[in-house]
């Protein structure tokens, strides 16, 4: 009786779901369904904001280069963080092209959170070699006009996006 039984069962289970053929499992189509729609909804990176530079800082003079730390404070309104992969953006001190900022180490900018991020810069007297008395006086003073130009990329959840930077303030140097 019971061989019968389970030959019963699993003649059932067949007329449902023949050889070969599964069912279609509703709560995977719900799932896959909500998966597309939340990637659709994050493909579109809100650009991040590059709020004002809090600071201009000499961290080193030595014969053919200064070294300088950058602080500037940056908002990401984007739900996921960004991850900074390429950095390339022109500096100037008081109108004089100083170099490059270009990734010196992993940045992530956080989630809904402005923040203030530290970015080192070195100027190479040999790159400037006709304005280095004007870029050491401009960096002796208590202030100058700095100006940003370029862009940043950034990703986040498998979406690259590339970020301009513009910005010209007058910034205090802390020594």
């Amino acid at each position: 009786m019971k061989l019968t039984r389970l030959i019963s069962i699993s003649y059932t289970a067949c007329r449902v779901c023949p050889v070969g053929k599964s069912p279609i499992n509703f709560g995977f189509v719900v799932l896959f369904a909500l998966a597309i729609s939340v990637f659709a909804s994050c493909s579109t990176i809100k650009p991040i904001e590059i709020g004002e530079i809090s600071g201009l800082q000499i961290t080193r003079i030595t014969q053919s280069s200064i070294q300088m730390d950058l602080a500037l404070s940056v908002h990401n309104p984007n739900f996921a963080d960004i991850k900074v992969e390429k950095v390339d953006i022109d500096i100037k001190i008081n109108e004089i092209r100083v170099g490059k900022l270009v990734n010196m180490s992993d940045y992530t900018i956080k989630g809904n959170k402005s923040q203030e991020y530290h970015f080192p810069i070195e100027v190479k007297f040999a790159d400037i070699i006709s304005d280095v008395f004007m870029v050491v006086q401009s960096v002796s003073n208590n202030e100058a006009v700095v100006e940003l130009d370029g862009y940043l990329e950034g990703s986040s959840m498998f979406v690259s996006k590339k970020f301009e930077v513009k910005k010209k303030e007058t910034v205090k140097l802390i020594k």
